[in-house]
């Protein structure tokens, strides 16, 4: 069917001007409405919502026979606290229900809950008169959860650093509860077992998108190498210089008073948007899952070649483990593509749509992969000072055990501390934290003999 078919003649029209990049921009500038600067966060924001139009959520982008990628985007954006993170949650819960209403009727929603049954869903059991005993008797309702099928399209979590600081065994289970949604749909189904109450399994298949915001939590970094959480969601880093936080505050002030005549233009905006969207599942829901050109197979492969290039380049030591995070890089360069050819309201994927992928995701990876080198180098560098602070306090001890400092492993608190002061070239109140630190660790054990604290090594270090 041709695209004029699907131009609406109505207050919204569409032409074919503004399919494909006029979309973008026209998205971008209703975005910016609610936040500045930030360029790649309002292009997240619309994939995460049209990876949610049931015509392309249930697309199946094949990199085998066996193998598939659904159409669902989901986005984890990384920056300071106190920037404007909360501006794109404004935006998606203010403008993603008009833009995806009527039969799209998409829901995003923030959940303030987050137990096992919460996410999963659970039985409640209410007593309930029964005419015929003239009684009471119990009736068991089941109580789906939000990963639940239908229950949430877009789910947001504006604070989400408590998954990277997970110490606990519930905290373990939601970020794989959230990991294992992000598979396949149709391959991610997640079943809670009810042994204590005896009640049936409960199994979801969750649908939905995630849209997740935190400051760059301290142990990010060992999360991501050690699960997949991350590496199935596009990770935005964003570090914002002062000279950007001085300009938003200032189109701030610049932006008071706004007209009505401001509102009319971004209420006609978000109507065009809407209309757009209604057309791009119109379209898909018939005609499918846009082919691959065969020409832009080089192209995708130009994008893995691309990352190897960019992990080669940091110190080889860390390549091992900022390489754990580039295994879905080409699902998300394909998916990517895949929009792009959807909002071009195109039957085919082709190279203009690759090169948009590139052009979007490369700096977002370098500025992921510039993050993990240089935590990874600070751990590095954390570890080479531990080594030589061990070396210097089996030195001292040896050194004062020499001198008649100390007897049967043990030496003099006060000795030790002058001599390490010397050997680290440190002041005397950091060794005093040093070896507090190593008692709290149980590397040293301290006590008081004759009102003078003596230590000892507990454990080889």
């Amino acid at each position: 069917m041709p695209w004029s078919d699907y131009v609406k003649k109505e207050q919204y029209e569409v032409t074919k001007n503004d399919f494909g990049d006029e979309f973008i921009k026209r998205w971008e500038d209703t975005y910016n409405t609610y936040q500045w600067d930030t360029p790649h966060i309002a292009k997240a924001t619309m994939h995460v919502v049209l990876g949610q139009i049931p015509s392309v959520k249930y697309m199946r982008y094949y990199t085998s026979s066996t193998r598939y990628e659904d159409g669902r985007v989901h986005v984890l954006w990384l920056q300071p606290s106190g920037t404007g993170k909360d501006g794109a949650h404004y935006f998606m819960s203010d403008t993603v229900p008009k833009i995806v209403a009527n039969e799209l009727n998409m829901k995003y929603m923030v959940p303030d809950e987050f137990t096992d049954a919460a996410m999963v869903g659970t039985y409640e059991y209410i007593k309930k008169y029964d005419k015929e005993s003239r009684g009471f008797r119990e009736e068991k309702i089941k109580i789906n959860g939000w990963l639940s099928k239908g229950k949430i399209d877009i789910f947001s979590m504006p604070e989400c650093s408590e998954l990277f600081e997970a110490s606990s065994q519930h905290k373990e289970g939601l970020m794989t509860r959230f990991q294992r949604a992000m598979d396949p749909i149709g391959r991610n189904k997640i079943t809670k077992i009810l042994s204590k109450t005896g009640d049936d399994p409960i199994t979801v298949e969750p649908e939905c998108s995630f849209f997740l915001t935190s400051y760059i939590p301290p142990s990010f970094t060992k999360r991501v190498t050690e699960r997949g959480f991350v590496q199935r969601m596009i990770t935005i880093i964003n570090d914002i210089p002062i000279s950007s936080r001085i300009n938003a505050m200032i189109k701030a002030v610049d932006g008071l008073g706004a007209k009505n005549s401001d509102i009319e233009k971004m209420n006609h905006e978000v109507g065009y948007l809407a209309n757009y969207m209604s057309l791009v599942h119109k379209r898909y829901n018939e005609i499918g899952t846009p082919k691959t050109d065969t020409n832009t197979m080089g192209n995708l492969k130009a994008v893995v070649y691309h990352v190897q290039d960019m992990i080669e380049k940091v110190p080889r030591y860390q390549q091992k483990e900022i390489a754990k995070f580039t295994n879905r890089c080409l699902s998300h360069a394909m998916k990517l593509s895949y929009h792009h050819a959807i909002l071009r309201m195109s039957d085919k994927v082709e190279i203009d749509d690759i090169s948009y992928a590139e052009e979007y995701l490369y700096p977002i990876w370098r500025k992921l992969i510039h993050h993990f080198e240089d935590a990874l180098e600070s751990d590095q560098k954390a570890v080479e000072r531990e080594n030589r602070e061990t070396r210097w306090l089996n030195t001292a001890f040896q050194t004062l055990t020499n001198d008649g400092y100390g007897m049967d492993g043990w030496v003099f608190e006060h000795p030790l501390i002058n001599t390490l002061s010397s050997m680290m070239r440190k002041n005397k109140d950091y060794v005093r934290r040093k070896i507090k630190s190593w008692v709290d660790a149980n590397y040293l054990e301290k006590v008081t003999f004759k009102g003078h604290p003596m230590v000892k090594r507990i454990q080889n270090r």
